[in-house]
């Protein structure tokens, strides 16, 4: 089996991996073993952009070693759902203005712009935010068609039972 190139020689690997030992991490941690540069990791599939090419450089000569920021703390675990996607407090923050937005329109569907506006966050995040609340967890459905001139789809929060 070919072992894999990787950025540097011999004496800088080692020598980086001598200063995450020191730093009391793991050489593999800071990516700085036989292979990290190359391997893949993993990305969530709404990745940004530059979060997906910056996973391409992590490890390469010249990059900074920055340590990966710790994850968040959260009070109490929020559920997770039967495809791994965690239901998240941003989630939930959407799913309150769509119900809130929706109670004030009387109890019809709402647009995006209307759950975007109370929920704070730009149309571009909410719209990602409910299609997650519509597709992977649905407790919201997506309304299309329903009006004459089609002003584009509006939400509402599903019964429960459905």
């Amino acid at each position: 089996m070919v072992r894999k190139k990787v950025e540097g020689d011999e004496d800088q690997r080692r020598a980086a991996a001598r200063e995450a030992r020191a730093a009391g991490e793991a050489p593999s941690a800071r990516q700085v073993t036989t292979g990290a540069s190359k391997q893949r990791t993993h990305e969530p599939e709404k990745a940004a952009h530059e979060e997906r090419i910056a996973t391409r450089h992590r490890g390469k000569q010249g990059e900074p070693h920055e340590p990966a920021p710790p994850p968040p703390e959260r009070a109490a675990p929020l559920p997770s759902y039967g495809d791994g996607e965690r239901y998240t407090s941003a989630h939930e923050e959407t799913f309150r203005a769509l119900t809130e937005a929706q109670a004030e329109h009387g109890g019809d569907g709402v647009y995006l712009q209307d759950i975007a506006r109370r929920s704070g966050r730009e149309p571009e995040e909410t719209r990602l935010l409910v299609h997650d609340l519509v597709d992977k967890f649905r407790v919201a459905s997506e309304l299309q068609g329903v009006e004459d001139p089609d002003l584009g789809q509006r939400y509402e929060v599903k019964p429960r039972g459905q």
